[in-house]
């Protein structure tokens, strides 16, 4: 394409061409095609203030008919502004995608959380249950999917009482933090202090 005619410059860092808004871009934003160039500095074959547009190869044709390849050293990038409808379109894109990244996550997130047999488990909720307490630490030994409900057996870690649960009154732990909790127990029964 030749050199553009009736690019009119509006505001700073703005131009408008076939009625449509080119912004400056930062010199460090990388250049595609479409893009408009403002050439900056003179050459023999590009003449300061005079616009091209980039091809796909990121090249813009001088007056002999060859290429020249876009500098961000010598040229001005500018991009198209979209119109309210493609940044309506854009943002409902991005909005799609977050959205299915969203599920995903919270997809991983139940299924990281979801307990099995092996896993240790914080006692949230006693109201089905006897001889625990809110905070017990509990080791699920069996899962019985034929039972409603209530188809996690917990058995309490440092004593041998165990319960059926049901998943909701339970949250998962790590053993890390089993450990952790149990001597915190451990601890305060001794006062904080070193058994002899």
């Amino acid at each position: 394409m030749a050199q553009l005619i009736g690019v009119k410059e509006r505001g700073e860092g703005f131009i408008e061409y076939n009625g449509e808004y080119y912004e400056a871009q930062h010199e460090s934003v990388a250049a595609v095609a479409g893009d408009i160039v403002r050439h900056d500095r003179g050459y023999s074959l590009s003449i300061i203030g005079t616009y091209d547009v980039l091809d796909s190869d990121l090249e813009y044709e001088v007056a002999t008919g060859d290429y020249w390849r876009y500098d961000s050293d010598d040229d001005t990038l500018f991009r198209k502004v979209p119109s309210l409808s493609e940044s309506l379109a854009s943002k409902r894109t991005q909005l799609a995608t977050l959205t299915a990244e969203i599920a995903q996550l919270e997809a991983q997130l139940a299924e990281e959380s979801r307990l099995k047999v092996g896993d240790y488990a914080r006692v949230t909720d006693t109201m089905s249950v006897d001889d625990f307490y809110v905070g017990d630490i509990v080791f699920i030994e069996y899962f019985d999917a034929a039972r409603d409900t209530y188809v996690l057996r917990g058995e309490c870690i440092l004593t041998e009482k165990y319960e059926w649960f049901s998943p909701a009154a339970l949250t998962k732990i790590t053993p890390a933090e089993a450990r952790a909790s149990l001597i915190a127990k451990i601890d305060a029964h001794f006062g904080g202090q070193e058994a002899d």
